[in-house]
Order: structure tokens, then C-alpha cells, then sequence
């Protein structure tokens, strides 16, 4: 029971992890081709 419910919620972290990191990654290099652009 135990094991089946921590599979279960890794499951549900791995995706949502992947989708944080996506986030952050497009966040990034928004914010970093804005500052190329303000600079040059």
C-alpha cells in the first residue's frame, strides 16, 4: 500500500517537474534575448 501510493505521487511529481523545468528554460531565454535586444 505503502509503495503503491509513493509510486503513485512520483508519477504525478515527474511530470509536473519536467513542466517546471520547461518553465524555467523558456523563461530564460525570454528574458535573455529581451536583454540582448535592449543592449544592442
Amino acid at each position: 500500500m505503502v509503495c503503491g501510493a509513493l509510486f503513485a505521487i512520483l508519477r504525478a511529481a515527474i511530470p509536473i517537474g519536467f513542466i517546471y523545468r520547461w518553465l524555467i528554460s523558456v523563461f530564460i531565454s525570454n528574458t535573455l534575448s529581451l536583454v540582448l535586444l535592449l543592449v544592442v
